[in-house]
């Protein structure tokens, strides 16, 4: 048990009577192995989209705080161009509310565990109620 515990390469040898329990040995520990490599694996992926998408809401941020600076600093601009610069301030504002939003969208697909529970439903009612939902719209 302890040679199945500790981080070694090396296989579990036992003696020859006990071959099939060396190699049901061997087996769990490359299935450890494995498993500790994909889940380090995993948090190296994670990682790095953090670190990506930190970048890229960064870049609009910086955008809007730029643009938001020259307004405040410049308060006598013509209103086109200042029109223009709350324009594309606006843009890069929403920009990064779409990053930010799909950051939490991965953060709680990540972080949830989906229990789907079956259960028999009654497909005329749902219809009509998704009808009636979608009447006020037309």
């Amino acid at each position: 048990m302890d040679k199945l515990a500790e981080e070694s390469d090396a296989e579990i040898t036992l003696s020859p009577e006990l071959d099939f329990m060396e190699n049901k040995l061997n087996q769990v520990k490359n299935n450890l192995e494995k498993q500790k490599k994909a889940a380090h694996d995993a948090e190296q992926r994670k990682n790095d989209l953090v670190v990506y998408l930190a970048h890229d809401i960064k870049t609009p941020l910086t955008s809007v705080i730029g643009y938001l600076s020259l307004l405040d600093e410049a308060p006598d601009m013509p209103p086109e161009q200042k029109a223009k610069y709350v324009g594309i301030t606006l843009e890069k504002a929403y920009r990064l509310e779409q990053l930010i939003n799909e950051f939490f969208e991965i953060t709680r697909f990540n972080l949830q565990t989906i229990v789907l529970n079956k259960e028999q439903i009654n497909l005329l009612f749902m219809l009509q109620q998704m009808a009636d939902e979608f009447y006020i719209q037309c």
